[in-house]
């Protein structure tokens, strides 16, 4: 080896003294072919070098696209990895992409897709005010005759500057106040009515119609002349369902039966002036039972049967979900729902007077009997009935901690 590495240095020398000698005009010691040999492998290993450089630069460039694939790779098994994002089927809705399977709803806010509407049907003695009230106070697009975006922030305040005693709206966003037929729900997300239950079966239809483009504005106009007629003939020649159409999940609200019927009686206790349900006799009469019943009750037709019927000709997906407390349903709809750019704080404005359990002779009853109370309410009242046969489902909203 260390023959060899002084060779080379001699070699180089040689080259180095041969190159003098051509500088100076070929003076010097040497033959002509020994001078050619060493220029040959001059020259060789400056080639050498060359190519050397030529690969470090290309094992460079390599180098550097192998960092930018790997950083790609880690960044899309990130983004994988996401818990709000699914490989389930996408069904679109508004303000936001839903992502469904049988057991639960996810969603991923801020896209245009705007297929699903959001419906609260305001059962009363369920805390609905309450709840259309927040609703309004925290997210864009709710309408409601008890709470409406649009002046929910500034209904709040004359509320509060008014007090419990002098407010006269009754409820955030000018409840009764609140003149649908001139306002409309085409820009509503999320509607919350005290109505017939038919409302809902043809406001879907309506707002359907309203969703596919007008050439015009004279024919923008005569859908809403036209109505409900339209909306009629258009739902004879449709097998409903329909993928083009919108889609109406209507929200239930459910409670203990026994429970709402003394929230009832207890709202219905300070309209008359006395106490609606007596217990006096009804352990050993089942028909003073029920009468009772009949006069503490009353939903004032806002659930039928027909709801549950024909979910699928209305393009209705009924959902039940305990009502009270109120706070986890809000935050299950925070999933949907576009948050005000501004929120309001809530003013609470109470319908009922306080309930006193205490002096609610219902629960002093037998068993046997509080559990014939609430097979009178389910045979007498679909609402009742429908509540029964959801909650503990898959069609119950299910809220998470």
């Amino acid at each position: 080896m260390l023959t060899a590495r002084r060779t080379d240095k001699a070699m180089i020398e040689g080259i180095r003294g041969e190159e003098i000698r051509s500088n100076n005009g070929g003076r010097g010691n040497g033959s002509s072919s020994h001078n050619d040999s060493y220029q040959e492998i001059a020259l060789e290993r400056k080639s050498l070098r060359e190519i050397s450089r030529r690969q470090l630069r290309m094992w460079a460039f390599f180098t550097f696209l192998v960092n930018i694939a790997i950083h790609e790779i880690y960044s899309y098994s990130q983004l994988l990895d996401d818990s709000t994002i699914s490989t389930s089927s996408i069904v679109a809705t508004s303000s936001m992409a839903v992502i469904i399977d049988d057991n639960k709803t996810t969603t991923k806010k801020n896209t245009t897709d705007n297929n699903i509407i959001y419906g609260h049907l305001h059962i009363p003695k369920t805390g609905g005010t309450t709840l259309n009230g927040l609703m309004a106070a925290k997210y864009e697009r709710v309408c409601g005759n008890k709470g409406y975006s649009h002046d929910a922030y500034q209904a709040n305040i004359r509320a509060f500057e008014a007090g419990k005693e002098k407010f006269t709206e009754k409820g955030s966003g000018n409840a009764w106040n609140y003149i649908s037929k001139n306002i409309g729900f085409e820009d509503c997300d999320y509607i919350s009515e005290e109505r017939s239950w038919d409302f809902w079966p043809n406001i879907i239809k309506i707002l359907t119609s309203a969703s596919t483009p007008s050439a015009s504005i004279s024919e923008q106009t005569n859908k809403k002349q036209l109505g409900l007629q339209q909306q009629r003939q258009q739902q004879q020649q449709s097998d409903g369902d329909n993928n083009n159409n919108l889609i109406l999940e209507l929200h239930v609200p459910c409670r203990d039966p026994i429970d709402h019927l003394m929230s009832m009686a207890n709202y219905e206790g300070r309209v008359v002036k006395r106490v609606v349900f007596d217990c006096t006799g009804v352990e050993t009469n089942d028909t003073l039972l029920e009468t009772e019943i009949e006069r503490a009750y009353f939903d004032m037709n806002r659930f039928n049967s027909q709801l549950v019927s024909q979910q699928k000709k209305n393009n209705i997906r009924l959902k039940c979900f305990q009502s009270i407390p109120v706070k986890p349903y809000i935050e299950y709809m925070d999933r949907f729902l576009q948050s005000r750019r501004i929120e309001s704080e809530y003013y609470h404005h109470s319908t009922n007077d306080k309930r006193d359990k205490a002096k609610e002779c219902v629960w002093n009853l037998p068993l046997e009997v509080r559990n014939k109370i609430r097979t009178i309410l389910m045979k007498n009242h679909p609402y009742m009935k429908f509540c029964n046969r959801c909650m503990g489902t898959k069609h119950q909203l299910q809220f998470y901690s």
